[in-house]
């Protein structure tokens, strides 16, 4: 029901409402809470969520995707969890293989 009104609303405000679905405003309103700092708990009990699936509605978001990757290109292999024996030394050039 909430979900034809709102579709409607975006047609009439020239989106195309087809692309949208409950699931849409769903995920929507969950990253929303998030980013805004509602609690875990509360975005549950809002979502009607009985586990902790609703995590999986909340996106990061750009800047957040931003910080990650960051930390991907500046993390030094110190910070590895990975057994060295296997990673290349600073000189060494990667090629993939063309098997």
């Amino acid at each position: 029901m909430v979900s034809r009104h709102l579709r409607r609303a975006l047609a009439d405000s020239g989106y195309v409402s087809h692309l949208f679905f409950g699931h849409s405003f769903r995920r929507g309103a969950a990253t929303w809470a998030a980013s805004i700092g509602i609690p875990g708990s509360e975005i549950k009990a809002l979502g009607r969520w009985n586990s902790d699936c609703y995590k999986l509605y909340v996106d990061a978001g750009p800047i957040h995707a931003a910080a990650i990757g960051v930390d991907l290109l500046s993390a030094p292999i110190s910070r590895s969890t990975l057994p060295t024996s296997g990673l290349p030394t600073a000189g060494d050039v990667w090629r993939p293989s063309l098997v």
